[in-house]
């Protein structure tokens, strides 16, 4: 949120100024340079930790549970393919309307990210009376409803609204889908598991401005919020079907700690 704002703020100096931002990498460096220090000094106590847990499971085979992973991978591709049209896209929607400030764009564009946190944070809530798959389905049709809210020209009032909604969706639905792949995840697959959900994460958010693209040769950017809005929804009753007919499984919900990492007693 801070740095599309600051973007926004950076931008009515230069278009080139918004660049400068990604030296605040360079703060980090000093950060991991300590932790690598730290982790050296941790690394036989966290090996002896994986030894055991190994030895734990290696006498039952658990079975990868591949239909849940590809509809994680499927929801979280389409999740930051809607959620990314948002900053690509929603600045052209503001000049429509007559707003020219790059501050007050930034502003707007950090709304989702703002109650997206919200809605993260809100998620071990929504955990204790939802199962994952009718969290997806809820909330992706909340996502969808909002973003096509941005498809319709209203009002300054509407469009934050839209935004607001969106975000809070998008915290929830990405909350839950980290949890969920972190409880069916094998201990021993898990490192493989979770890349291949960074790549359809990244994936997502690179072919996000790409799929609008051929809507705008043949129509307007509402009709791409439109469309991208509809698709959301889509997904959402996707998600109906899948639940109502069983065809993934669905075990209890672990609202606390999911992957049981670093937890010490």
């Amino acid at each position: 949120m801070i740095l599309e704002g600051a973007g926004g703020a950076l931008a009515d100096i230069s278009w080139h100024a918004p660049f400068f931002i990604y030296l605040i990498a360079l703060l980090i460096i000093p950060g991991a340079l300590v932790s690598i220090k730290d982790f050296k000094k941790k690394d036989s106590e966290n090996q002896n930790r994986h030894k055991n847990a190994h030895a734990e499971t290696s006498g039952k085979k658990k079975l990868l549970p591949l239909k849940s992973i590809a509809l994680i991978y499927v929801a979280t591709f389409t999740l930051m393919v809607l959620f990314f049209s948002v900053p690509t896209k929603l600045p052209f929607v503001l000049d429509e309307k007559g707003i020219t400030s790059t501050l007050l764009i930034g502003a707007l564009i950090s709304i989702p990210g703002l109650f997206g946190t919200v809605g993260a944070l809100g998620q071990i809530k929504v955990s204790g009376f939802l199962t994952e798959m009718k969290t997806n389905l809820l909330f992706f049709i909340m996502l969808g409803a909002g973003i096509f809210i941005l498809s319709i020209k209203s009002d300054m009032t509407s469009l934050i609204a839209g935004l607001i909604i969106t975000g809070i969706a998008f915290g929830i639905i990405n909350a839950t889908n980290l949890s969920w792949l972190g409880r069916i995840a094998p201990v021993n697959s898990r490192g493989k598991i979770f890349s291949g959900f960074t790549t359809v994460l990244f994936l997502g958010q690179l072919v996000s401005p790409i799929i609008i693209q051929p809507i705008l040769k043949t129509g307007t950017l509402y009709d791409a919020y439109a469309f991208l809005g509809i698709g959301g929804i889509a997904l959402g009753l996707v998600f109906v079907i899948v639940n109502a007919m069983e065809l993934i499984e669905q075990t209890s919900v672990i609202t606390e700690h999911p992957v049981g990492i670093g937890i010490e007693k």
